[in-house]
């Protein structure tokens, strides 16, 4: 796990927060997109034949 040292601002922890959230979102937005992609290559196979 990388460790973050948020330096300079007046409530570290509250960015930390944002930072976190953000990756998250991220995250979760590349697993669905992730889900699309098999359900499209599900799709083709079902189409061509394949697997």
């Amino acid at each position: 796990m990388a460790k973050i040292k948020i330096t300079g601002v007046d409530e570290p922890e509250y960015v930390m927060e944002i930072l976190m959230k953000n990756i998250r979102s991220r995250f979760v937005e590349i697993e669905e997109q992730t889900n699309d992609l098999k359900e499209i290559i599900k799709s083709l196979e079902k189409k061509y034949g394949f697997g």
